[in-house]
């Protein structure tokens, strides 16, 4: 529904005025909305399979691995970001006993396949069936949303899907007041959703912001803030804060001041430009393109009040994070603005059915891009497994070929148990977060993670169980070429700890038959520590 026309009206508007394009042939008159819905469907199935494969084959990647590590010790929340997506691959390899990457991504692939039904929702609640189908093509057919969202473990999984989910209830309660329905139930449902929301990702805090954006510039919204249900909603959606709030009272705020610490630092021109690059990149440029032409006329009210609702919470995500690009010259991450070109989707799509000239150019464009990124993503996955692309080069592959941080570390545990160093170890020492996740995932939790990096160990810095000390295995991962550089770094940091720190014999490890990492080994004994803040030293930039 849109406005005051109602939802069956929008459906067959769209139906007829697009019979002509590739999804209006298949809603005509006779049996299309079937048609369309068993088309979603098969595109669904299609798509889930493809991240299923994806995600078995693929290697765990620096995020994964860092996840997977620091969440092995339990904790209310964490360094980097609030506990959910922390919490969900470890549970699932508790559960399923087994430690396999698809495992810890399984309920991240159900998260992906979730945004996407959601989105096709959205977008029919919006403006029909067509609108919903090319509202869930936009994001099957871009990489970053498909893998970051839909099959990695990472925070922003779950902060899609709980999103979008608050957005469709929000615009239930749209609907359920025209129709003269009770809505408490509704606002307390988005209450509940936006809660995990929050328990996943810091972006998740601006639905409120910009919902209270809404509230105030409309007529309907400001109709709410005299209201109980939206107050009562928002008190439900905090309870999803209280673990971060709890780990952060106990940490002296450490979470807060790091992320905060990320923005700022001076205008910059050219770190705003490569953000809106990457993230047209990320988002495929014609979709990006109808999101921002579908975001200026939902905000204009040509969508109608569910238009205009949605068009005001994108904004948020959207404005905020690329003023942060603007004003901060390094550090910053495209993806970061992400969550509002989600919502703004469906907002895209009506736009590309409703202008029909530019809008099959879009339509067109999206599909080739959107392929072309796919079959770059998956030869991506297939070299850093098989190393296909640079076997002519023999056992040195050259410089340009670093794959390390989609490496498959599988089997440094087995060469370490082979050769005893393990029985003699009580910690792992790490010397940040990167090489440390990939070390401890490796490693199946065998030892707890000791931090030598200062603040660059990220989580590490609170974990508990190395506190204690002892001998210790400090692991550096690196490809052959930049093995001896890095050895002799990592020496250098082993040696401020403990002055007889000595390198033991590496572990070389091949990908597709071919030697390509080297995993450094030095014998250390790691002093007493006290967990957290306190510990870090400044050595080590994020």
């Amino acid at each position: 529904m849109a406005g005051n026309v109602s939802e069956a009206e929008h459906m067959e508007r769209h139906a007829t005025s697009e019979a002509g394009g590739p999804a209006g042939r298949l809603a005509g008159a006779d049996g299309g909305e079937r048609r369309l819905r068993r088309l979603v469907l098969l595109s669904l199935a299609i798509w889930t399979v493809m991240r299923a494969l994806l995600a078995a084959f693929a290697p765990l990647g620096v995020d994964e691995n860092y996840a997977i590590a620091a969440a092995r010790e339990f904790s209310w929340s964490f360094f980097d970001h609030p506990p959910l997506g922390f919490w969900l691959p470890v549970a699932m390899v508790q559960l399923a006993g087994i430690e396999h990457p698809i495992i810890f991504r399984l309920p991240f692939l159900a998260f992906g396949t979730g945004s996407a039904w959601l989105l096709w929702r959205i977008g029919a609640r919006l403006a029909g069936p067509q609108a919903g189908f090319w509202a869930m093509l936009f994001l099957l057919l871009s990489p970053i949303f498909s893998i970051l969202s839909g099959l990695l473990v990472v925070p922003d999984g779950p902060l899609d899907v709980f999103v979008l989910l608050t957005v469709w209830l929000l615009l239930e309660i749209l609907r359920a007041e025209e129709e003269g329905r009770p809505v408490g139930r509704l606002w307390l449902a988005a209450g509940m959703a936006l809660a995990p929301a929050l328990m996943s990702k810091y972006q998740a805090g601006l639905v409120p912001v910009s919902l209270l954006l809404y509230m105030l510039v409309s007529r309907r919204g400001r109709a709410w803030l005299g209201r109980p249900w939206p107050w009562l909603g928002a008190a439900v959606a905090g309870l999803g804060l209280l673990p971060v709030l709890v780990w952060n009272l106990q940490n002296d705020w450490a979470s807060f001041t790091y992320q905060g610490g990320r923005a700022g630092g001076g205008l910059s021109l050219a770190n705003f430009a490569r953000m809106l690059v990457a993230q047209a990149l990320y988002l495929v440029p014609s979709v990006m393109l109808a999101a921002l032409l579908g975001l200026a006329a939902g905000v204009r009210g040509r969508f109608g009040e569910e238009g205009r609702l949605l068009a005001l919470v994108a904004i948020g995500p959207i404005v905020m994070f690329n003023l942060v690009y603007l004003a901060t010259p390094t550090g910053t991450l495209p993806h970061w603005a992400l969550p509002g070109w989600l919502v703004a989707l469906p907002l895209g799509a009506v736009w590309a059915l409703g202008n029909e000239r530019l809008a099959r150019w879009s339509r067109r464009l999206t599909l080739w891009f959107g392929a072309a990124l796919w079959v770059g993503v998956i030869v991506l996955v297939l070299h850093a497994r098989t190393g296909f692309l640079t076997r002519s080069y023999g056992d040195t592959p050259p410089a340009w070929d670093n794959t390390i941080a989609l490496f498959d570390w599988s089997g440094l545990l087995p060469a370490l148990e082979a050769r005893g160093l393990l029985d003699e170890a009580q910690a792992l020492a790490v010397l940040d977060y990167i090489e440390g996740g990939a070390m401890a995932t490796a490693l199946h939790d065998r030892l707890p993670v000791y931090p030598l990096g200062g603040i660059a160990s990220h989580h590490f810095l609170f974990h508990r169980r190395s506190a204690a000390g002892g001998p210790g295995l400090l692991l550096v991962p690196a490809t052959r070429r930049a093995y001896d550089r890095r050895l002799a770094q990592a020496l250098d940091a082993a040696r401020r700890v403990d002055p007889k720190a000595e390198a033991l014999a590496p572990v070389v490890l091949g990908r597709g038959g071919v030697p390509y990492a080297v995993v450094g080994v030095i014998r250390l004994d790691l002093p007493p520590r006290r967990p957290g803040l306190s510990q870090a030293s400044p050595r080590g930039k994020d």
